[in-house]
């Protein structure tokens, strides 16, 4: 992210300590045999312990440092994928728990010529009778083990920081005999949204919890939400769907 500082310091010895802790310095996340990372709003200081692989402690950067630095920004972090349709006015965002395949469906609206908002971490801005999106810009992340990814970059005018949202998609299982979308009344989407919000013990540990919760319940009754359930087994987006995501993007 271009507005935040990261710095890394020489290795240092675990202290055992695991998981989040907010302390006078900023919250501090320890992750014992990893690293240990003070985060504040447009800082974030790495402290390795010794031997440990940089990918290792990159992969823990950006799947735990960074979506708690857009927490301590109050905004609504979910975690999900979103990208701008060609020829939509707003982006669509898709959420699921890991390995439900968003970098994977992100990787194909890009190669169908979608601006790429962000991946793994997305965050919701509620305005006035809907929300504005913001991720990592520039790429997603290719399919593998979290200390495995690779970061794909895309070309600079396909990168948005940010976008209006049209509608957001939870992936959510197969459906028999192909791809089914369901819309989701506002009471089932705001628990939908509880469920998918990106390392959630951090706006509880912050003091956030009222506020998310109105966040959630704007978002879920200005924003469609969809159920998406695939083909078992199926990786390509088939032309339906294909159609789905781009006249969202148009509502």
């Amino acid at each position: 992210m271009p507005d935040v500082v990261i710095l890394c310091f020489d290795p240092e010895a675990g202290t055992g300590e695991r998981g989040f802790k907010l302390t006078t310095t900023g919250l501090v996340f320890s992750c014992f045999g990893v690293a240990r990372f003070t985060i504040r709003s447009d800082l974030i200081e790495v402290t390795p312990e010794p031997g440990v692989a940089l990918d290792i402690v990159s992969a823990m950067l950006v799947a735990t440092a960074l979506p708690a630095l857009l927490w301590l920004r109050g905004g609504l972090v979910l975690h999900a994928a979103a990208a701008r349709m060609p020829g939509a006015d707003a982006a669509i965002a898709i959420t699921g728990r890991s390995g439900s395949g968003k970098s994977t469906i992100l990787a194909q609206l890009a190669e169908l010529g979608a601006d790429v908002v962000g991946d793994d971490s997305i965050t919701f801005n509620p305005v006035h009778a809907g929300a504005i999106a913001t991720g990592l810009p520039g790429g997603w992340f290719a399919a593998g083990g979290d200390c495995e990814r690779q970061f794909i970059s895309v070309a600079a005018d396909r990168a948005l920081n940010s976008a209006p949202i049209g509608a957001i998609f939870v992936l959510d299982g197969f459906a028999e005999g192909g791809h089914a979308f369901e819309r989701l009344a506002p009471v089932t989407a705001t628990a939908t949204l509880l469920m998918h919000r990106h390392r959630s013990r951090v706006p509880a540990l912050l003091g956030q919890a009222e506020r998310v919760l109105r966040d959630v319940t704007l978002l879920a009754t200005t924003i469609p939400l969809y159920k998406w359930r695939r083909g078992s087994g199926q990786i390509a987006l088939d032309a339906a769907e294909r159609a789905m995501l781009e006249q969202a993007g148009r509502e």
